[in-house]
């Protein structure tokens, strides 16, 4: 997921510290800072945030990633 978001030009952080973690704006890059504290479900759950609003269809994605994808979006 996190090289889904950096080939649509979205830049990953994993950081420590005591945030959830999220998409911001750094420098007029964008970025998503993940907390390595954090469990790979809230990871996961914070990078399907952003990807949804990315155009997947845009790039190439294995079969399985996307529908993994689309099945995070749907729960929602």
């Amino acid at each position: 997921m996190a090289d889904a978001a950096t080939r649509l030009g979205v830049a990953i952080r994993w950081e420590e510290g005591h945030f959830r973690g999220g998409q911001c704006t750094v420098a007029g890059e964008s970025v998503v800072i993940l907390n390595k504290r954090h469990p790979a479900e809230v990871q996961v759950t914070i990078l399907t945030d952003v990807l949804r609003d990315l155009p997947l269809d845009s790039i190439y994605l294995r079969p399985a990633l996307r529908e993994h994808i689309h099945i995070l979006l749907a729960k929602d």
